[in-house]
């Protein structure tokens, strides 16, 4: 995209800052409740942004997942199923594009 970018405006609809759903992991809402204030404060939020949101949380909670295991796994000197990096690989891709 060419020229520039259009200034953000806050949305007279924006959400306030509102609690992470309670079936997240605690991967996912200790995101949740690292952006949560952010996006709050700029006032761009809506309800129709929530599941994009949540989605982010979910892929973020997965990749930070992800990474402990591997790392007890490793600290244990477990067999590293190579299916995980797969996972996390996909996972970091998803939470970059939802970002």
């Amino acid at each position: 995209m060419k020229g520039r970018k259009p200034e953000l405006r806050a949305d007279p609809d924006a959400l306030d800052d509102i609690k992470p759903p309670g079936w997240l992991s605690s991967f996912a809402k200790a995101e949740w409740e690292r952006v949560m204030p952010e996006l709050s404060d700029r006032g761009i939020l809506t309800a129709a942004d929530l599941g994009s949101l949540e989605n982010y949380c979910i892929a973020t909670g997965r990749i930070r997942e992800l990474e402990y295991l591997l790392r007890s796994d490793f600290k244990e000197k477990k067999a590293i199923d190579p299916k995980i990096f797969r996972m996390q690989d996909k996972a970091m891709t998803t939470a970059r594009q939802l970002a």
